[in-house]
C-alpha cells in the first residue's frame, strides 16, 4: 500500500500556508517531514494538511504557538493513558479561561470606549 506524500510546496497550496510558514512550523517542532528525497526536498504525509489547519484553527482561538505544540504534543501521545488526555483536557481548558479572560477586557474596553464616544464606536 502506497502512502501519499506531498512536497512542502503542495501542503502549503493545500493549506494556504507559505512555505515559509510551513518551514517555521517545523522549527518550532509543530510540523515534522515524514520524510525526505534524495534531493533533499520535504515530504510529508495527506494527513499533515489536517495538522496545519488544527494550528490554524488553534491559533484564531487565541492559543500561542507555543502552546499549541504543548496540545499537539499531548494529542499525539493521548492513546497511552489518562495522565496524557488529562494533561491534554488541562492545556484546552487553561486556553478557554484565557479566552474568556480576553473575552472580559474586550467587553470592558467596548463599554469604556462606548461610554466615551457613544454610537461613533458602533459606526466605524
Amino acid at each position: 500500500m502506497e502512502t501519499t506524500t506531498l512536497r512542502i510546496g503542495d501542503l502549503a497550496a493545500k493549506t494556504r500556508k507559505t512555505v515559509r510558514t510551513l518551514r517555521y512550523y517545523e522549527e518550532l517542532g509543530l510540523l515534522e517531514p515524514s520524510s525526505h528525497t534524495e534531493g533533499g526536498f520535504r515530504l510529508y504525509r495527506a494527513g499533515d494538511a489536517d495538522r496545519v489547519l488544527l494550528i490554524d484553527r488553534l491559533q484564531d482561538l487565541g492559543f500561542s504557538l507555543e502552546k499549541i505544540r504543548e496540545i499537539l504534543q499531548a494529542w499525539g501521545s493521548a492513546g497511552t493513558g489518562g495522565d496524557v488526555s488529562g494533561r491534554l483536557q488541562a492545556l484546552l481548558q487553561e486556553g478557554l479561561k484565557d479566552t474568556r479572560e480576553r473575552n472580559g477586557r474586550l467587553q470592558s474596553m467596548e463599554r469604556e470606549l462606548h461610554g466615551r464616544w457613544g454610537k461613533r464606536v458602533y459606526e466605524v
